[in-house]
């Protein structure tokens, strides 16, 4: 089977794009990144848009893992993740590259599985 990719526009009350939510699917494992604006934060946006991707891979798909990574410090994106099913699996020191700043940051692995 060939790798699917999806990805939807997160849309605020006024209709506006202000962010993305990406799944990559790869035979039965997934895999999640979301991101909007930080005008955007603390809006219930991402939670609602990763709830309704989460609902569909647990009622309509054979997918049985979802994963990502998250820079240990987001701790608002930590927090989406856990409210959409994902749970914390593993701690990986100096694990990703953050190319805005050119820096590497701790991060968290996320996983749900069936």
């Amino acid at each position: 089977m060939a790798p699917s990719r999806f990805v939807w526009t997160i849309f605020d009350k006024e209709e506006t794009a202000i962010g993305l939510f990406l799944l990559f699917i790869e035979r039965d494992v997934a895999e999640i990144h979301f991101g909007v604006g930080p005008s955007h934060w603390g809006q219930g946006l991402v939670t609602e848009a990763g709830s309704a991707v989460m609902d569909w891979i647990v009622t309509k798909s054979n997918i049985a893992e979802v994963r990502t990574s998250c820079a240990a410090e987001h701790q608002a994106s930590l927090q989406v993740l856990e409210k959409i099913g994902l749970e914390r699996a593993a701690f990986h020191p100096a694990s990703l590259f953050l190319s805005a700043t050119q820096a590497q940051a701790d991060a968290w692995l996320y996983r749900w599985k069936r």
